[in-house]
């Protein structure tokens, strides 16, 4: 009879390390890490500061949101992410917008700087700066910055099989991801209703109101998660048999839908199938203005 051998930790480990996978995951990481050090050295050689201050602002934003639940002091680094985030998004905008070389100027520069979705995105960082610290706050920039890491991450490696096939999974997630961050900003202002309640001072969520209410005029999806809010009261109410508020309810939604059209509403609207559309036309999202100089 043969001897058989007993299973040591040391042939484990050596299987483990002879897998195909195993060598794929890898490769991966030892391109991430070239690509990163290289990032590191254009900073190290003062060139692109701006992309790599931007990469660092978001990791402070997605690791200190990680880290606040263990330890509070985190929170801190997060909110200093988010602000220097916005920050270098606005100045960037601003830039462009004072560049003579352009063929099409804008008619209302002022206008376009302070509707846009990194000005609205840096208005509610300070004010998340400003009040009392929560982690519903932050859900959306964390969220945010960890979608733009992911893209970018992605974009360093364009031509590998693992990209190309990603790519399709990362726009459906983003999209369905930005969806909800719009439901997720009546959290937040609940948020700050509570404060109000505790505090007695309710000018955090006044002015919190107020950016929302820009959103929502630039943010198609921001749109479409007030439509299902209405939505959800009407059938709740139709459910619950609570005829007083079906009537207001349903004339809130009729309101609605003039006041805030969306685009389904629109005549001649035709649906896109194109989730890159959905993504372009949603809140931050133009990363890469931010780091080169692209004309949008």
């Amino acid at each position: 009879m043969a001897k058989l051998k007993l299973i040591t930790a040391k042939m484990v480990a050596d299987s483990f390390a002879a897998a195909p996978e195993c060598a794929f995951i890898f490769n991966i990481l030892a391109q991430l890490w070239n690509s990163l050090y290289f990032l590191f050295q254009l900073a190290a050689n003062q060139q692109n500061n701006l992309m790599y201050l931007w990469i660092l602002s978001h990791a402070a934003c997605v690791s200190g949101f990680l880290l606040s639940f263990t330890y509070p002091g985190a929170y801190d680094a997060a909110v200093a992410g988010c602000l220097a985030t916005y920050a270098l998004a606005v100045h960037r905008q601003l830039k462009f917008i004072l560049r003579d070389d352009r063929n099409v100027k804008n008619r209302a520069p002022i206008s376009d700087l302070l509707r846009g979705e990194n000005t609205v995105l840096f208005a509610t960082a300070l004010l998340m700066a400003n009040s009392s610290a929560s982690s519903v706050k932050l859900v959306p920039f964390a969220t945010y910055a960890s979608m733009n890491l992911v893209s970018f991450l992605l974009d360093l490696f364009p031509n590998t099989a693992f990209t190309k096939t990603s790519m399709p999974f990362l726009r459906y997630v983003e999209t369905s991801l930005l969806n909800y961050m719009c439901y997720w900003d009546y959290a937040v202002m609940a948020v700050y209703a509570l404060e109000w309640y505790q505090h007695g001072t309710g000018c955090w969520l006044w002015f919190y109101m107020v950016t929302w209410l820009v959103k929502l005029e630039i943010s198609e999806l921001s749109r479409k998660s007030l439509h299902g809010l209405a939505d959800l009261l009407v059938s709740g109410a139709n459910a619950l048999k609570l005829d007083f508020l079906v009537s207001t309810a349903t004339e809130t939604q009729a309101a609605l839908s003039v006041l805030v059209p969306t685009k389904e509403n629109l005549p001649g609207y035709i649906p896109s199938l194109a989730l890159s559309r959905d993504r372009a036309d949603s809140m931050m999202f133009d990363t890469f203005s931010i780091i080169n100089d692209v004309d949008r």
